[in-house]
Parts: C-alpha cells; sequence; structure tokens
C-alpha cells in the first residue's frame, strides 16, 4: 500500500502460492496498473478506472467471503492483521523484524500484536529447558 496510515508505504510478504493466484486474478480484469481497481462503473469499466478499490470496497468483500464461506464469527480485515501477526510471532519472527513489515515507527505499537498464546508460552518453555540443559552442573567439580 501507498501511503498508508501515517502516510507511510506497507509492504506485504507474499508466498509463490499468494503470487499464482493474484496472476490469476488479474486476468479476470486486466487493469494495466491496479491489482484492485475501483469497480464503479460495473464491470466493463473497470479497466478505465483511475482508482483502487477503496476500504468500503474491502471490507464489503471481506463479509461477502465470510457469509459464503458460512462462518458466524465477526471476521474484519483488520482482525485478519491481527491473525497474521500472532502467527507470525508464533513462528518466531523477530519483534524487530516484525515491527518493520507492519510498518510501525514505535516498537510499543507492535507489542500490541505480540499476543500471549498457548503455542508461545510453550515455545519459551521449551527454549528455558534447552537452556537450562546446556548448563552442566558438575557438585563434585565444585567442592
Amino acid at each position: 500500500m501507498r501511503a498508508g496510515k501515517g502516510n507511510k508505504d506497507r509492504y506485504v510478504p507474499i508466498t509463490a502460492a499468494l503470487l499464482r493466484m493474484l496472476r490469476q486474478w488479474w486476468t479476470t480484469h486486466r487493469h494495466p496498473r491496479l491489482l484492485f481497481p475501483n469497480p464503479v462503473g460495473g464491470p466493463e469499466h473497470i479497466r478505465q478506472a483511475t482508482t483502487p478499490m477503496d476500504l468500503g470496497g474491502v471490507q464489503a468483500a471481506m463479509r461477502a467471503a465470510v457469509a459464503e464461506a458460512g462462518i458466524a464469527q465477526r471476521i474484519s480485515v483488520h482482525r485478519l492483521r491481527h491473525c497474521f501477526s500472532t502467527h507470525m510471532l508464533e513462528l518466531g519472527v523477530d519483534l524487530r523484524e516484525f515491527q518493520s513489515i507492519l510498518g510501525h515507527g514505535r516498537p510499543e505499537t507492535t507489542a500490541r500484536y505480540a499476543h500471549l498464546t498457548e503455542v508461545t508460552s510453550s515455545q519459551a518453555r521449551a527454549r528455558q529447558g534447552q537452556l537450562l540443559a546446556s548448563f552442566v552442573l558438575r557438585w563434585r567439580d565444585a567442592a
């Protein structure tokens, strides 16, 4: 996203599978510049769109996808950002690196996304065990 919140550019890392899906999506409208063009004027005018899809369009698409999937929970684009954040932290992505991915200027902002989960708690316990196992106590040597 160019010039997002705080007038900062946001970059989203994508996988090869997602890139293939996005390229397939692009073939449905073939806009020369925009991956998600503003659909004002209907599908027949989408190639001539001068602006990207607005936030309301993204939220409407999210609501439609959630309803079609039969999901009863309230899910929003921002909630997906929180879920992504939680899972990335569970996978061990460094908090400072993640601050950069999210586009936060301050670590305190990123820390709000750092929810303690059972996964992160068990990882912390496992790492404590690894650290303690690396220490060798030699009672006889100390005496």
